[in-house]
């Protein structure tokens, strides 16, 4: 048994002394030395994880890594212990321990073979370089290695997980983050342009991203070939349009060629900004005049509502926070229509505020609850205005209502209009950012498609802080009404009213005549809405509708006379749109102190006349109007 233990114990040595010389022979670790030089490849530094070695001399560098900055493909062959490395067609193979290799089977001789080290493939510097027709330069002075390829380069891209994408001050909600394409800032293309107020759909006739903005610009990018069409026009982008994960993006410069936008890539602040260029007014400016306030009006007389479009006002809750909007997603207001008609005409009025700290998705839908025909939308128009500067009228009310009375609202691009029963439809979908404003007005005819019975459908205005596809699951009761700011919210069967007021005779003294004064106008009222049993307060201000005014005058004073009507607030600041026999104009914002001129009719002695203009509110701080009649001197 001694014996037995001592011829253990001494072969246990023998293998450890044979195991230690073996692996000398194979590493001989101590036989190179590592350091510290300097590598750049295409005039960019390149700085390796693992350090060069010195072997004889010579500089000797990790293969891998070097070759992948060089966007070469590598591979290993553990059965012959060899490298493959293949670019443009190019095939270099490399043996493990032997100072010959080959470049597309043409076999040359290394002047120190190739080695693993420390489970790392080594190769002399100079003919990594110069394998893939590179030229290499060594500075001795900053122990440097230049290696200059004639490699096509492609632009680097990075992507900016860090930055956010703003617009026009708003945060756009979305796990799509800017990237840097060599030095050419880019974003997303699809979700930009809809945060910049344009319509977007897929062209799938042509295979193009379409972006609409108002009447003025139609943007055309054809996904595959990336050509770029304004308005018919090709044009050439200032710098490629590229995909990237499956997405399109445009470059910042872009936005600033089509659009005029103003782009600001911020790397402090870790922001993307764009700043949309407004868009100019449609229509001319009425002038305005000082006019200390006018004289006291009288009420118009009860109007006539006529026609038979419906309008649903979405006006409450007006101001989205924790308190007035506590699901997701939810219903705003909505219209539930069940009539035996063959067709309905609609228009969908809204003005709501984003006071939460994160963008919000506003829809309008459509779900057709009839079991026995299918529903189709028809001429579907609508424009949708933002600002989160305040600035409600210019921004907001007057470019809703300019498009609205002059009947130029752009057309909704809609993948299908067609809505089988029991399925619902997103009409259009509007981004909102945090403490932005939007008022947005929508026409459209819903008709009977095929089959029989009533037509029976709902008409939606839902609000998510989701994706698009939650609007369509925005679905019951409407949110409870925000009493502490009651602002309209409603559905009438009309959409236009009537007044003529009392004959006003050149020569007499000034008289006005207030709307919108709660008492004999106030037909859109919330008694006489339909939907009451979900909460409804009356459109006092008669958003969304058009008002037709008329004034009977006569001329008795035996000479020719100027009669001039205007428009005079009575509460505070506010501004319309109106149709008069010379055409459409909008009224600038006036206070109670001034009065935009409407009309100047001259009439001849004995000559008796209907003035008639019409009008569209565009908002304000507080109502009513007045109607201000006066003969010129």
């Amino acid at each position: 048994m001694r014996n037995l233990k001592r011829a253990l114990i001494f072969f246990s040595v023998i293998a450890i002394f044979i195991n230690m010389s073996i692996t000398n022979v194979l590493a001989k670790p101590n036989k190179f030395l590592e350091t510290d030089i300097n590598i750049i490849i295409d005039e960019e530094m390149f700085k390796p994880s693992i350090k060069p070695i010195i072997n004889n001399g010579r500089i000797l560098v990790p293969l891998r890594s070097l070759f992948e900055t060089m966007d070469i493909n590598v591979e290993w062959d553990n059965v012959e212990k060899k490298v493959c490395a293949m670019r443009d067609g190019n095939i270099v193979q490399i043996f493990i321990n032997s100072d010959i290799a080959f470049i597309n089977e043409e076999e040359i001789k290394l002047d120190q073979p190739a080695i693993i080290y420390n489970d790392t493939t080594y190769v002399p510097l100079r003919f990594i370089g110069e394998s893939f027709g590179g030229n290499v330069i060594w500075d001795n002075a900053t122990k440097t290695a230049i290696i200059t390829t004639n490699f096509v380069k492609l632009p680097k891209i990075r992507e900016y997980s860090n930055m956010s994408i703003v617009v026009n001050k708003s945060k756009i909600n979305t796990y799509l983050n800017p990237i840097m394409n060599g030095n050419t800032g880019m974003v997303p293309a699809e979700i930009v342009l809809k945060a910049m107020g344009m319509k977007t759909y897929i062209d799938y006739t042509t295979g193009e991203l379409v972006a609409l903005k108002d009447n003025e610009v139609e943007l055309r990018i054809n996904i595959l070939d990336k050509t770029v069409t304004v308005n018919g026009e090709y044009i050439e982008p200032q710098q490629e349009i590229i995909d990237y994960n499956e997405t399109l993006y445009v470059p910042l410069k872009f936005l600033e060629q089509v659009f005029g936008a103003t782009v600001v890539w911020d790397s402090n602040a870790k922001q993307v900004n764009i700043y949309s260029k407004e868009s100019a007014f449609l229509l001319p400016f009425l002038e305005k005049e000082f006019i200390w306030g006018g004289v006291v009006p009288k009420n118009v007389p009860e109007p006539i509502p006529e026609g038979n479009t419906r309008l649903m006002v979405s006006d409450n809750p007006e101001k989205f926070n924790e308190m007035t909007v506590f699901q997701d997603p939810a219903v705003l207001w909505h219209d539930i229509v069940e009539e035996d008609e063959e067709y309905i005409r609609h228009i969908v009025f809204g003005y709501h505020e984003n006071k939460f700290n994160e963008p919000v998705t506003i829809g309008i839908t459509i779900e057709n609850l009839s079991d026995t025909n299918d529903i189709e939308l028809v001429d579907v128009r609508g424009v949708s205005r933002t600002s989160n500067r305040g600035w409600a009228i210019y921004d907001v009310g007057l470019k809703v209502a300019e498009l609205s009375l002059s009947g130029t609202l752009p057309l909704i691009p809609m993948n299908t209009t067609y809505i089988k029963s029991g399925s619902t439809q997103i009409i259009d979908s509007l981004h909102l950012g945090s403490e932005t404003l939007i008022g947005f007005q929508y026409e459209f005819k819903v008709k009977k498609a095929s089959g029989s019975g009533k037509l029976n459908y709902v008409i939606r205005t839902v609000v998510t802080k989701g994706d698009e596809l939650s609007l369509l699951y925005a679905k019951g009761d409407p949110l409870p009404l925000d009493f502490d700011n009651k602002h309209p919210r409603g559905t009438w069967d009309f959409a236009r009213l009537t007044t003529e007021l009392p004959v006003y005779e050149a020569g007499d003294n000034q008289v006005a005549y207030s709307i919108s004064n709660k008492e004999t106008d106030n037909i859109f009222s919330a008694e006489n809405s339909f939907g009451k049993e979900y909460g409804t307060i009356g459109n006092i201000g008669h958003y969304g509708a058009t008002y037709k005014i008329k004034i009977p005058v006569v001329n008795n004073t035996g000479e020719e006379k100027t009669i001039r009507v205007r428009l005079n607030p009575r509460g505070g600041r506010c501004a319309a749109a109106v149709k008069t026999e010379e055409g459409y104009f909008i009224t600038p914002e006036m206070s109670s102190q001034e009065a935009a001129n409407i009309i100047d009719y001259t009439l001849e002695d004995g000559e008796e006349k209907v003035i008639e203009f019409e009008m569209m509110n565009a908002g304000g701080s507080s109502l009513p109007i007045a109607i201000n009649i006066i003969t010129l001197d």
